[in-house]
């Protein structure tokens, strides 16, 4: 669909997260990407022990350390 709607023309292309594509994600400070399906970055319930949740907490965990 983003590449029919010509919406893949930033350095993202028309990756996505699986819903959401990754060019309307960035807000604030670009930490990288993480490779974890939606669900699993929010790290809750059954998905806080996938390797997505980890994926997740390996990059933003030391963010969030840095900001002290």
């Amino acid at each position: 669909e983003l590449e029919k709607r010509g919406l893949d023309k930033s350095p993202f292309g028309s990756a996505n997260d699986g819903i959401v594509p990754e060019y309307s994600q960035i807000f604030g400070k670009h930490l990288g990407h993480i490779d974890a399906h939606h669900a699993a970055s929010a790290c809750i319930g059954p998905f806080s022990s996938v390797q997505g949740c980890k994926n997740v907490l390996d990059i933003l965990i030391p963010h969030l350390k840095s900001l002290n």
